[in-house]
């Protein structure tokens, strides 16, 4: 759902009813994770983690921040990337989160990053899913839907077979069925020969140490 969306439903709320104020609470969170990745970035780049007596900035993020690295380090790439391709969307010149452009959750961010470095996605695909995210809040699972439909995936290749092995398989099955026909009166002898004949062309194919072994 976009921002305008939102503002909408909010307008059609009771200020005071719990349903407002969890709508509220979910629009402000789709700017504060932006100005949370912000604070990190100034505070890497200036390495002021360093000034206040942390020995890195992953301790920092753990220790005062309550926040793995790996979050950390999320919210700092879907930054980066806002900041590169999105610039107006991080406009420092606006201290209200409300008065910013509207900007995607972090892992409709973190989706489109993965999307524009891939080298098998056109651009018009790219500004297609772009504005899914920014202007219709596609979530991701619509965003990797859309991918899907667009660019799609080159069919894995087959993994090699072991044939050995395939063959080590074959035997041990036609053992035991020479086996359990052994067991079984009045089979005509024919029927056994055949089996036999087959055990030993899958142990003939076998390579020749495993060939011993199978003899």
């Amino acid at each position: 759902m976009s921002r305008d969306s939102l503002d909408r439903k909010l307008a059609e709320l009771d200020p005071r009813s719990e349903r407002y104020r969890a709508l509220l609470a979910a629009r402000d969170f789709k700017a504060s994770w932006v100005r949370m990745a912000e604070a990190l970035h100034q505070v890497q780049e200036l390495e002021k983690h360093l000034e206040w007596g942390f020995h890195s900035f992953d301790e920092y993020c753990e220790m005062e921040l309550r926040i793995s690295p790996r979050t950390a380090q999320k919210l700092l790439k879907s930054y980066q990337f806002l900041n590169e391709h999105e610039p107006e969307a991080v406009n420092r010149g606006a201290d209200d989160p409300r008065e910013r452009p509207e900007v995607p959750d972090v892992a409709q961010v973190a989706f489109l990053a993965r999307a524009r470095k891939d080298e098998r996605v056109p651009e018009p695909v790219y500004k297609k899913l772009r504005d899914a995210a920014f202007r219709d809040g596609a979530t991701v699972t619509e965003l990797r839907t859309r991918l899907k439909e667009a660019v799609p995936e080159a069919p894995k290749p087959r993994p090699a077979r072991d044939s050995a092995r395939a063959l080590r398989v074959a035997l041990s099955h036609v053992a035991r069925t020479l086996e359990v026909l052994s067991e079984v009166d009045g089979l005509d002898d024919e029927l056994i020969r055949l089996a036999e004949k087959l055990r030993d062309e899958l142990a003939h194919r076998l390579p020749r140490t495993e060939e011993r072994a199978a003899g």
